[in-house]
């Protein structure tokens, strides 16, 4: 006869043997049959918390982390103290969105083991996500110290000192990581990134190819190899990157926000096929539910006016906000700022300084950023990034407000069905035309839709460059992205037509030897030999404005068209050609040159374009004179009017806000 305790024995053998077995095709990453045993082991001992936990564990990694975080309870309530549990439920509640109960268990993870370097890392990329970068580096420290050759933790953290601008310690970092293992894609990618951040566009390809080929399902590289293409003026070319990432992860609403202002830039693609992609946007990524808030039945109080951007820092966008919230009336609106963005600066004061009230919403989810605006009763609620970086477009697609406004950030429709008006001017967006590629209304401000202020650093107006130069120097300070095969073919034949000029182009690329070739192939290409090009990076050692000392007139691109560029170009005193096109996008130039009272640099076709060039490069006097009024101008026309402006577009939020009351 078998004793009990024998049979016991002979159990437990079994169990132990299903576990490791289970362990085992977990390891070899045969997650189907590490799932098939562990509920063969549950089925005999339904509160193994080993069997428990791995079950969580590949749920979670099949993409179901609400079962997972089911089983990983269960397995850390049957066993409370370990913390191997703890954190794994931690990373499912992450993975659910919770990443304040994530939090909570990490920290018990912590109190169990202070040394758990896994949890530091899990802890660390949470506050990395809600803005919280020095716990973040807090964290990450600690794990690398418990575990130097955590190559996980050495990627994440080389991934948040790029965001804090420490590109000598991020380097650092993220080349010991690749070290450690050249093979983890993610540390790759990071480093390709830093490279670019660097200038070094040819190094940050070659690491991007190096993270697809160890990945090739890894999404991240395409999106980052498609953003190196574009800033270094290969846009068609980078397509089919953004194309291939929307392949592989078509939920990533990012990715395709990139991709559309990508076609900002192509003439390649129609204005009806553009505005049928935007519309795209709304379709795929839309959700299900959404606020769709009344107007307060009131109009007794003052407005309530918010304002979302990642951008509340010295970036292009706050040189049109600073004197728009400065000649805000107060006395009739309420101004908030819902800032989504990590950096704050000299300028985020001022701005703060000038409106009702200031939240931060970066690390909130929608969710949790329209409850908030729903809280403050915003009545008209004011985008000002579009599809660019840091948007937060899924925010205003839940409607949390009952009136909503793409204003500044973006040169065509947002595509949104939630958004009701787009703010712009007759000369950047024509009556007809431009209504039928807009799926928002259009809002029209009279005699111009920006308000510059120009950087308090701006040095002054110097003489023409002819003059000690000898020759004419055409100039563009917009990004390589703008420059597109007809815009060298059209600057080459202007440089032939004026023999004895030179063209300067300054773009952080033109710092990286291949990006400044393949301009230079590109001119001489078009029969404009290299000697006739002044190819410069980004000016870090004093103010970026003192370039335009050195020109005597700016080319603006197209058909995408510079618009701080232009801004800042018109205010050193260069007069700028411009070519009036088919969009937004295209003829914003044209917008801020009729602003300034240059409505005669203006030009209806390449071949005027060509013209107005080519006739003032030879009118030396007229030049001269041109650039010694040209501040002037600026300094008393509209464009940089702050109380008239605000004035307008405080007229314009009533008028919407009539509106919506009398639809209502």
């Amino acid at each position: 006869m078998v004793s009990s305790n024998t049979t016991v024995n002979k159990n437990s053998v079994y169990i132990e043997g299903l576990f490791s077995g289970a362990s085992e095709a977990y390891e070899e990453g045969n997650l189907a049959r590490a799932q098939v045993i562990c509920e063969d082991l549950l089925a005999h001992v339904p509160n193994y918390p080993g069997g428990l936990d791995l079950l969580g564990v590949i749920a979670c990694q099949l993409g179901d982390p609400a079962l997972g975080v089911v089983h990983i309870a269960k397995a850390s309530a049957a066993s409370p103290n370990e913390p191997s549990y703890l954190n794994n439920l931690g990373t499912g509640l992450s993975q659910l969105g919770r990443d304040q109960d994530a939090l909570l268990t990490y920290r018990r993870v912590l109190e169990l083991d202070a040394g758990h370097a896994i949890a530091h890392n899990n802890v660390a990329t949470i506050y990395h996500k809600i803005g919280r970068l020095d716990l973040a580096v807090h964290h990450f420290l600690q794990a690398i110290s418990s575990q130097p050759d955590y190559v996980e933790a050495l990627s994440n953290f080389g991934n948040t000192l790029l965001d804090i601008g420490d590109l000598e310690q991020a380097s650092e970092v993220l080349e010991k990581a690749v070290i450690l293992n050249s093979k983890y894609s993610n540390a790759q990618n990071n480093l390709g990134i830093l490279r670019q951040r660097q200038g070094r566009y040819w190094d940050a390809e070659q690491i991007f190819w190096v993270a697809v080929k160890i990945d090739p399902e890894f999404v991240d590289p395409y999106v980052n190899l498609a953003e190196v293409y574009k800033e270094t003026g290969r846009v068609e070319e980078a397509k089919e990157f953004y194309q291939k990432a929307l392949q592989l992860a078509p939920e990533r609403p990012s990715i395709h926000s990139n991709y559309l202002y990508a076609l900002n830039n192509l003439n390649s693609i129609s204005t009806k096929d553009r505005y049928e992609a935007h519309k795209r946007w709304d379709k795929i990524h839309k959700p299900l539910q959404v606020y769709n808030l009344l107007p307060k039945k009131t109009t007794n109080n003052k407005l309530k006016i918010g304002y979302v951007s990642p951008d509340f820092r010295r970036h292009s966008v706050s040189y049109f906000l600073e004197a728009l919230f400065a000649n805000h009336n107060h006395k009739k609106f309420e101004i908030i700022c819902y800032s989504n963005g990590m950096i704050e600066d000299e300028v985020t004061e001022r701005l703060r300084k000038s409106v009702t009230q200031w939240r931060t919403i970066f690390g909130l989810s929608d969710a949790e950023a329209a409850q908030l605006i729903g809280d403050d009763q915003i009545d008209i609620l004011v985008d000002l990034s579009g599809h660019t970086m840091g948007n937060r477009l899924l925010l205003f697609a839940l409607k949390p407000a009952p009136i909503q406004v793409s204003y500044l950030g973006y040169p065509a429709t947002t595509g949104l069905s939630a958004i009701d008006y787009r703010i712009t001017d007759s000369n950047a967006d024509p009556f007809g035309t431009s209504d039928l590629i807009h799926t928002e209304k259009l809002v029209r401000i009279k005699g111009g839709f920006l308000c510059y202020q120009p950087p308090t650093d701006a040095p002054d107006v110097g003489p023409s460059p002819y003059i000690s130069k000898g020759y004419v120097t055409f100039g563009s300070c917009n990004n390589l992205a703008k420059l597109t095969p007809q815009v060298i073919s059209i600057w080459s034949k202007i440089l032939q037509e004026v023999p004895e000029s030179k063209l300067l182009l300054k773009s952080k690329p033109l710092g990286d030897d291949t990006a400044k070739s393949r301009i230079i192939n590109a001119f001489q290409a078009e029969n404009i030999s290299a000697d006739r090009l002044d190819l410069r990076p980004w000016i870090t050692e004093r103010s970026s404005l003192s370039i335009y000392n050195e020109i005597d007139i700016a080319l603006d691109p197209f058909p995408y068209n510079g618009t701080t560029t232009l801004c800042e170009t018109l205010w050193m005193g260069v007069p700028t050609v411009v070519l009036e096109g088919d969009r937004h996008a295209a003829r914003v130039g044209h917008s801020l040159s009729c602003m300034v009272g240059l409505q005669d640099w203006s030009a209806s076709s390449l071949c005027e374009y060509v013209n107005i060039a080519v006739s003032s490069a030879k009118d030396r006097i007229g030049l001269k004179e041109e650039r010694q009024m040209l501040r002037g101008k600026a300094k008393k026309s509209i464009l940089c009017d702050g109380f008239k402006f605000a004035g307008k577009l405080e007229r314009a939020y009533d008028e919407m806000w009539r509106n919506r009351c009398y639809q209502v």
